[in-house]
């Protein structure tokens, strides 16, 4: 468990970034707390949990979630678009 150290001190770095990153301007609207907490089981996910059928494909489904998320929260992707992208990442 030598990665688990490293867990709390990297959350509270993305955590501070993305909230600069909406503070600035940069992308405002974004829902924060559900985006980063997507990503953060995701990693989660595969940083802790051994390599399985579970954790292999249930953490990058995570984290790509948590971008389209975002991509859609700036208007970069429309609903249309990121469904099919999520049932092709499933």
């Amino acid at each position: 468990m030598e990665r688990a150290k490293y867990i709390a001190p990297t959350l509270v770095i993305v955590l501070g970034f993305t909230w600069l990153l909406n503070i600035l301007g940069i992308l405002p609207g974004v829902d924060w707390i559900w985006t980063v907490g997507l990503a953060t089981v995701g990693v989660l996910t595969m940083a802790i949990g051994k390599i399985n059928k579970l954790t292999i494909v249930v953490g990058p489904f995570l984290i790509v979630s948590s971008t389209c998320s975002i991509l859609r929260q700036t208007g970069h992707l429309v609903l249309n678009i990121e469904t099919p992208i999520l049932v092709l990442c499933y």
